[in-house]
This record gives structure tokens, C-alpha cells and sequence, in this order.
């Protein structure tokens, strides 16, 4: 039974590259979103193996965003990250 995992991040070259490396694994069943509203919402619905997030999306904190992940979806794992860039 395949695994399935969202990816709820920015779109970015981080975003992409987290999706195609995925992807390509055989037995991982793949969903993307950029909007953390319809991370939860997905989540909900799908019932993810794995979210992983990007803590600094914009519209929801971090913080809750985890916390809305983790009421909805009791069991998924959620592996949540934030990146800074240099100007």
C-alpha cells in the first residue's frame, strides 16, 4: 500500500525539488499545496502518512498551522521547517 505525503510549502525551488524527489519514490503517493488553509482542509480529507510544512507560509502562522494539522489529521506526521534567505 503506497504512502502518501503533502507537501504544504511555498512556491519555490525548495517546493519543487521536495515534490520531484518524492515523486519519483514508487510507493509514495504525492500532494502539494502552497495555501496552509487548504493544507488543512487536504489533510482532512486525505488523511496523509506525512505533511511536511514550511513555518513560514503566509495567511496562517506556523505554530497553528501544526496545531490545525495535528487536530484534524490525529497520527500523521508532521515535519515542519523554516528556511531564511540571504539578500
Amino acid at each position: 500500500m503506497a504512502s502518501t505525503v503533502l507537501v504544504c510549502d511555498a512556491e519555490d525551488e525548495t517546493a519543487y525539488l521536495q515534490y520531484h524527489l518524492l515523486r519519483e519514490a514508487p510507493d509514495l503517493v504525492v500532494d502539494v499545496t502552497s495555501d496552509p488553509f487548504q493544507a488543512v482542509e487536504s489533510a482532512a480529507r486525505s488523511r496523509p502518512d506525512v505533511v511536511t510544512v514550511d513555518l513560514g507560509l503566509e495567511g496562517l502562522g506556523g505554530a497553528e498551522l501544526v496545531r490545525r494539522l495535528c487536530a484534524s489529521t490525529p497520527g500523521t506526521r508532521v515535519i515542519a521547517r523554516s528556511t531564511t534567505r540571504d539578500a
